[in-house]
């Protein structure tokens, strides 16, 4: 593990929060999910590509930071992401 690699980008996954609504709107506004989600994992990468987008919205906290707080919810990845994660597991 090199000194620039984080704990959990060295595991290679992210772990994902369970998730029982779905968000719907750019201001986090939420419904139930008819279709909730238990907490998992997800690739490190897929991890990124929807830190990518959340840096957006004007937050300062690494993607390392963010999984070190239990990661995403799955209405997040989806929010982010734009569509299902790919490699979402459960835990």
């Amino acid at each position: 593990m090199s000194e620039s690699m984080g704990h959990w980008e060295s595991l290679g996954k992210a772990p994902v929060q369970s998730s029982h609504r779905r968000i719907i709107n750019e201001h986090y506004h939420s419904e139930p999910d008819p279709n909730p989600h238990p907490s998992g994992w997800i690739d490190w990468a897929e991890h990124c590509e929807a830190w990518d987008k959340y840096i957006l919205i004007g937050t300062s906290q690494s993607a390392e930071k963010m999984a070190e707080r239990h990661g995403f919810s799955y209405a997040e990845l989806v929010w982010f992401l734009g569509h299902e994660p790919k490699t979402w597991r459960e835990r």
